[in-house]
């Protein structure tokens, strides 16, 4: 009997374990539409982009499991609205399908943006209704251009590469849709140069996970899994990931690029037709007076041509070779590599992109004086090598070369790149020193990695990121998948804001002299930071990070609290007058408050205006320059020093200089690294030195490193000194002890 009891018990375990142990999950019908990229497309019949791959990590549970299908938007909405489907992805949230389905939380904002082809004339959103425009059939954009501009003619198009199509053979003249999706769709297509957005960042519109009416249960759960994903950080590593390409960081450097490029073109110019107006000028003057004077004129003329020619060829030397290796430099490498490109004969090349692996470390050990001589062997090193392909070698900038090899084929450029490596790596003997220096290098070779030099050197510059990032000393050929650098940028970001948090940064404070009298006048501020886990972090990487992310306006403002708080006891303890100098970004100045932010911190510190200085570079002056000299005239009026610096390396226009409120021009260091041994910088320096006095400005010399330098720069008047002969950055403990030691009265 007790046996036929207990097998019966086993019965009815067994029967009633799976429904209550093992319970199934609850099957969620997800569809999007099909070529929506970068939110959603399908390739060889897989679905990619940023809504699948966040949908995907939402419902990694044991809750959900996801049934996932692709159709056109048309289709996909009313599906949704029907209840015949669960989950509609991410779209943009307007008052109607509020009516119609339910949202998420928002996620982020998509904006609409206006393209044309390039040359087509300047437009007004007022000239739509007189236009010929595209959009997307059943987008956010097409009840945007309907609802809210009133505009009911237009072509609705199922497929946007129809549309880009007919705007770029003029069916239509505008295309009126998402600025995201557009800008992907150009990218990809390599439609980025014909048609261009005459507005962006139009409308905004939160975009959100639309879920049907018969699963509310889903709108708590996917905004919990939301929330628990933008703490971790993993969500802005997937926005990053799929939009980075497109967003106004991106665009604006890259803008800044094709500025600069520009503005040095047209000054170059600019400068050569003065020359020649004054030339031409002053012959006919003396032409004019007397015929007696013909010869005269004539060996004036031949003076003036020899003198033109040189200029030309110093301006030839200045714009194309690197000063310190005089080897091309990267405008030259620029113009090479697109000479190729354009050549119909040429269907193959491949450069490596090498940079030396902590080749700081040498100047900050030893000076830059060495670090240049490190740099010239380098350069002769490869210059010299005999490869099995014909080579070019460039200098793009201190540490970082390119060789160029114009002919040969995949096989026999790993090897070579493989002998530059080893040629660099080579012990090197400079004065008493012997180095053993590295150096890392990214491949890419033409056309499988990029049809444009932008998108060859942007490849070559993530492989060469991907090489230091496993070992360094090595070279790797370019993958897509290196995109991960991107996700680095976003972690250094994200730990830049924790640095903030917890007060990671720490200021340095290097002393300025003056140069007739040897005394201390004042000192510059420079921010430092040791990233938990990656040592110290050099500020040429996070001072960019910073203002990529915007996190440049708190740190800017901790920076100048702080100094300002060090100046005014430093005085208070030697009664003195030192001032402070402290670097402004671009970034600052144009913040609507920027002025009066500056001038609260002076009332809660309690410095007198007078004893603070603000660095602000050339760049900051591209655009609005009206308006920044009008904060700049309102900061001067309160008696806060200016100064400009970096002269002589950025945008330097005498037209500008001259309305500016500046009273301070800095000299930069490259200017002062081959002063003695250049004849070039000499003139340059002398010159510089002459405009700071003639504008009222007092001048100082950056980056002194040899007593004879000093001595030089005293001989033309250079009103200040500050480099590591007179001492290096130090922080404020030990700053003070140095000031005892030279007795200071501290």
């Amino acid at each position: 009997m007790r046996r036929r009891l207990a097998f019966f018990l086993m019965i009815v375990v067994i029967l009633w374990l799976p429904q209550t142990v093992y319970a199934q999950p609850e099957t969620v019908n997800y569809q999007v539409d099909r070529d929506y990229p970068p939110f959603s497309y399908t390739t060889d019949g897989s679905l990619y982009g940023f809504d699948p791959y966040l949908t995907n990590i939402i419902f990694n549970s044991d809750a959900y499991t996801l049934d996932y299908s692709t159709d056109s938007w048309d289709q996909v909405y009313p599906r949704l609205v029907s209840g015949e489907i669960d989950l509609a992805g991410i779209i943009a949230v307007t008052e109607q399908r509020k009516q119609e389905v339910l949202f998420s939380g928002p996620l982020f904002n998509s904006y609409i943006a206006v393209y044309t082809r390039s040359d087509f004339r300047k437009i007004t959103l007022e000239d739509l209704a007189r236009l010929r425009v595209g959009v997307g059939r059943g987008y956010y954009s097409e009840s945007v251009l309907r609802d809210e501009l009133t505009i009911d003619t237009y072509v609705a198009y199922d497929d946007l590469n129809g549309a880009i199509h007919d705007l770029k053979t003029g069916a239509i003249d505008v295309i009126f849709e998402n600025q995201q999706l557009l800008d992907n769709l150009l990218i990809r297509e390599g439609h980025k140069g014909p048609v261009v957005a005459q507005f962006t960042e139009l409308y905004p519109r939160a975009h959100a996970y639309a879920i049907s009416k018969k699963r509310p249960e889903l709108v708590s759960f996917i905004n919990q899994r939301i929330s628990e994903l933008k703490r971790s950080g993993v969500f802005e590593e997937i926005y990053t990931k799929y939009f980075y390409e497109h967003t106004a960081d991106y665009i604006r450097i890259r803008n800044w690029r094709i500025a600069f490029s520009v503005i040095l073109v047209l000054i170059l110019f600019a400068g050569l037709f003065r020359l020649m107006q004054t030339v031409i000028r002053l012959l006919k003057s003396d032409l004019q007076r007397s015929l007696s004077h013909l010869e005269s004129a004539r060996d004036e003329l031949a003076a003036a041509n020899i003198t033109l020619q040189s200029k030309l060829a110093e301006i030839e030397d200045l714009a194309y070779v690197n000063r310190v290796t005089r080897l091309p430099n990267k405008n030259r490498f620029k113009e090479t590599v697109e000479h190729l490109i354009s050549d119909p004969s040429i269907d193959y090349f491949c450069f490596l992109f090498l940079d030396l692996d902590d080749f700081k470390e040498v100047n900050e050990a030893f000076g830059h004086g060495i670090g240049d001589q490190v740099l010239q062997k380098i350069a002769r090193r490869l210059s010299s090598a005999e490869l099995e392909s014909h080579v070019q070698v460039f200098n793009l900038g201190s540490d970082e070369f390119a060789c160029l090899f114009i002919r040969g084929s995949n096989s026999v450029v790993c090897p070579d790149s493989t002998r530059m490596l080893e040629r660099i790596a080579k012990p090197l003997a400079i004065a008493d020193h012997v180095f053993n220096l590295s150096a890392s290098g990214g491949i890419v070779s033409y056309p499988e990695h990029g049809e444009t030099f932008d998108e060859l050197f942007k490849n070559a510059d993530t492989a060469l990121y991907h090489a230091k990032s496993i070992q360094r000393g090595i070279a790797t050929v370019y993958d897509p998948a290196f995109g991960q650098a991107v996700i680095a940028k976003t972690l250094l970001q994200r730990d830049l804001r924790q640095a903030l948090a917890n007060q990671e940064f720490e200021l340095h404070y290097q002393p300025q002299l003056i140069a007739k009298s040897g005394k201390i006048c004042g000192f510059e501020a420079l921010v430092r930071w040791n990233r938990p886990g990656h040592g110290r972090v050099s500020p040429l990487m996070f001072i960019k990070a910073a203002e990529e992310s915007q996190l440049i306006i708190p740190l800017g403002e901790w920076v100048l609290r702080t100094a300002c708080h060090f100046i005014r006891e430093l005085n208070a303890r030697s009664q003195s007058t030192f001032y402070v100098s402290v670097n402004i970004s671009s970034i600052q100045i144009h913040q609507d408050h920027f002025v009066d932010h500056i001038l609260e911190i002076l009332e809660q510190t309690g410095l007198n205006p007078t004893c603070l200085e603000l660095e602000i570079t050339e760049s900051a002056f591209l655009k609005t320059t009206e308006q920044i000299i009008s904060k700049l005239d309102r900061l001067r009026s309160a008696g806060i020093r200016i100064a400009l610096d970096d002269f002589g390396t950025g945008y330097s226009s005498l037209s500008y200089l001259k309305e500016l409120p500046m009273s301070t021009l800095k000299i930069d260091r490259s200017f002062i690294q081959n002063l003695l041994d250049d004849p070039k910088a000499k003139s340059l320096t002398r010159s510089i030195i002459t405009i700071g006095h003639l504008l009222d400005m007092n001048v100082v010399a950056e980056g002194i490193e040899t007593q004879e330098q000093r001595t030089y720069l005293a001989s033309i008047e250079c009103d200040c000194f500050q480099g590591y002969l007179i001492q290096k950055p130090l922080p404020e403990k030990q700053l003070y002890e140095w000031l005892e030691t030279i007795g200071t009265g501290t």
